[in-house]
């Protein structure tokens, strides 16, 4: 399955929240999302600049997106993936069952 990102993708990210004095609550998962600014071509390889985020590599959000959509039951925690409608979904329904929220 070929995976490629694009200017104007939007990448996700999931992390532990230890603590959050705005809302008061701690020690939960958080899903933030940013969308991709630029794509640039450096000694590095291709660098991802995204809202929300430090710079990227592209080889490695393509390759954490493939195994995400290749893989249904996967779930990748503190790597970044490109958001797509079906992973949003998949993300958020797991978000939710393991801070306890709803009926999951």
């Amino acid at each position: 399955m070929s995976v490629t990102i694009k200017v104007g993708d939007t990448i996700g990210f999931i992390q532990k929240v230890l603590f959050n004095m705005k809302d008061n609550r701690e020690n939960y998962w958080k899903l933030t999302e940013g969308k991709v600014k630029s794509i640039t071509l450096n000694s590095k390889g291709r660098r991802i600049k995204a809202d929300h985020f430090y710079t990227l590599d592209a080889e490695e959000i393509e390759d954490n997106t493939r195994w995400l959509l290749e893989t249904p039951t996967l779930i990748l925690v503190t790597e970044p993936f490109i958001m797509t409608d079906k992973l949003r979904q998949r993300v958020n329904k797991w978000i939710d069952a393991e801070n306890g929220v709803g009926n999951v």
